[in-house]
């Protein structure tokens, strides 16, 4: 398990990431069944919390398939689920962090404090706020009032 203190959060799409050299699980005997030719499932997740022992804010875990290609010595990885993506020619760094870097948790999850205090970033914040607000505004009852009434107006009458 790693701390907040070992990891550097970004928002990529209103998506929270984490970026973190000392995650290594391309290790032991997982990697040799790997060099065997064997394809290997890592679950990676990914826990927020307000306080180290705290109740879980947000959770998410994703699943990666892991392979080894022999002659080039390079792993390749499918993220698995509802968005699989693959790359594959990775070293065994760049595979880790590949990872890592697609485990992530949605930002709208997260209450507004948790995600100010782990982002720590005024310029993030500020982005997040201000797109928050223009959300709320398109949301508004006169908006939906209007929308409504657009349709109706353009709705063929039944007689």
């Amino acid at each position: 398990m790693l701390t907040a203190q070992s990891l550097t959060a970004r928002v990529d799409r209103d998506q929270l990431h984490i970026v973190s050299p000392r995650v290594h699980f391309l290790t032991g005997e997982a990697l040799n069944r790997l060099r065997d030719g064997a394809t290997v499932v890592y679950a990676l997740q990914l826990t927020v919390r307000g306080e180290r022992a705290g109740k879980a804010l947000a959770r998410t875990e994703e699943r990666f398939a892991v392979s080894y290609d022999l002659w080039e010595e390079k792993f390749a990885i499918t993220k698995l689920g509802q968005s699989p993506r693959s790359v594959s020619h990775l070293s065994a760094a760049a595979a880790e962090a590949w990872c890592v870097e697609n485990t992530a948790i949605p930002i709208g999850v997260l209450p507004g404090d948790a995600a100010i205090a782990i982002l720590g970033d005024t310029a993030t914040h500020a982005r997040l706020s201000a797109g928050a607000r223009a959300s709320a505004a398109r949301l508004s009852v006169d908006a939906h009032v209007t929308a409504l009434e657009q349709v109706f107006a353009t709705a063929p009458h039944l007689a």
